[in-house]
């Protein structure tokens, strides 16, 4: 997760290319306690690691709109992890601050270097159309290879229907 924090003071997860993005691509080592919120209802600066289950029970819970919220995001998790190329989901923006009412749920799906989305099924093809996605998920979805490379970036697609 990134906080959006990190958005609002340095840029770092908003404007900027997917390969510049302050991430590890490697699988998260979750043995910390996601931090406790500053004065301004966001996490610290920075990139906090969390498996799902940690961040649905910190951040999924505590509203009706949360839990609305979070059942969109296990969605989109479990299509994902259908595809059998996700190595990542980095979770971004109102979700991950204290906010009761966060706005669509904005994430980064991580896939393997060698993932061509052209191979996926029907269902999980609105994950990789960005307007699809807002639709069917209110989520803002972005994509990348693991390696982080901007020339391998998943394309962002506009209603095309590809």
């Amino acid at each position: 997760m990134v906080s959006s924090a990190a958005r609002a003071t340095r840029g770092t997860t908003v404007g900027m290319p997917l390969a510049k993005l302050p991430v590890s691509c490697q699988p998260p080592q979750s043995d910390m306690a996601l931090p406790k919120f500053n004065s301004a209802g966001d996490l610290p600066e920075g990139v906090h690691r969390a498996t799902l289950d940690e961040a649905i029970a910190r951040f999924g819970m505590s509203t009706e709109w949360r839990k609305v919220a979070t059942e969109r995001l296990v969605e989109i998790s479990r299509l994902a992890r259908s595809t059998g190329n996700l190595e990542r989901l980095i979770i971004f923006g109102s979700y991950v601050t204290s906010k009761p009412m966060p706005g669509d749920i904005d994430m980064i799906l991580v896939s393997r270097d060698d993932f061509d989305m052209r191979t996926c099924d029907e269902s999980t093809k609105p994950l990789f159309d960005h307007i699809q996605a807002a639709q069917r998920f209110g989520a803002s979805l972005f994509g990348s290879d693991r390696g982080c490379s901007s020339t391998r970036r998943w394309p962002v697609l506009s209603g095309t229907g590809n």
